[in-house]
Parts: structure tokens; sequence; C-alpha cells
């Protein structure tokens, strides 16, 4: 049997969410934020947090790629990636993202290797894992972008989660 090294219990777990308002992204194959959530300032302690992404695409043109980032403002310029979904096929109209992070205050905020292109984190993957500098002391948008294979094809988020256990 192994040794507990620490058994305090997670005390408070705090749920941000957004399942509307997501902007719809045709036109273009850049890489384009569809939608974020603002979290505030001092949130994030030691712990864990999670996140979930997902878009729908109208189309059957391209491929789709999905991408979640951290900024402590709405935009993509200077963002921390902190996952990449593979390029999902012409034919797959829905894709989802997770991701996991452990976060430390000396540490810092450490993933599953960001640029790794999975699914979520359930995944056997022998690349090195990520430590985002991510200051949770200010306030952090967590950002979903899409990436459309095809200008004929539009994609919009159709939901993003992410959860806090301090």
């Amino acid at each position: 049997m192994g040794t507990i090294i620490s058994s305090s219990p997670v005390t408070k777990i705090k749920s941000y969410a957004q399942t509307s308002g997501f902007s719809a992204i045709t036109g273009v194959t850049t890489n384009e934020i569809t939608g974020s959530i603002l979290i505030d300032p001092g949130t994030v302690g030691a712990g864990a947090i999670e996140i979930t992404a997902r878009a729908i695409k109208t189309g059957t043109s391209g491929t789709l790629t999905v991408r979640i980032y951290a900024n402590t403002t709405n935009s993509l310029s200077g963002a921390i990636l902190l996952g990449s979904s593979p390029a999902a096929a012409a034919s797959n109209l829905y894709v989802q993202l997770s991701r996991t992070a452990f976060v430390d205050k000396t540490l810092g905020t450490k993933l599953l290797q960001a640029g790794g292109q999975v699914y979520n984190d359930d995944t056997a993957f022998n690349g090195a894992p990520t430590n985002a500098a991510i200051d949770w002391g200010q306030g952090q948008y967590i950002i979903l972008a899409v990436q459309n294979g095809s200008a004929t094809d539009s994609t919009e988020g159709a939901g993003l989660i992410f959860k806090i256990y301090n």
C-alpha cells in the first residue's frame, strides 16, 4: 500500500461557462477567436484546472483545428497556447478539446504538451509537458480559437467550460 503524502481535500470548486454568443468564423483559413471567458484575478490558486472547448463546423470542404489559449487580453497576440486539437477531417463537423493542468505557486501551470495535438489528456503522449507561465493574480481570458482548412466552411464555438479546483 502506498503512502499518502497529503490528504487535504479540495475546498473549493468554481466553474465558468459560456454556451452561447460565439462568433462564426467563415471566409478565412487563419486561426481566429470564436469566444472567451474572463477568469477573475486571484481566482486560480494552488490546485488544478480543467478546460473543455467545443466547436461545430458547417460545411465539409476542409479540416478544422481547435485551440485553447490564456491571455490577459481578449486577443491571440501574446496568448499562451494551452492545447491544440489535431486537424479534424473535412467530414468531421464537431470537435471537442479538453485539457487538465495542475497549478503550483512555485512550479507554475503544468499541462500536457500544449502543441501536442490530441483531443484530451487521456492519451499516451511522449512529448515533454508544458509549464505555462500564467499569472493567475491577473485576470485571464480563456480563449477558444478555431482554424478552418477551407474559407467556404463556417465554424463557431458551441461551449467553453473552465473549472477551478482549489
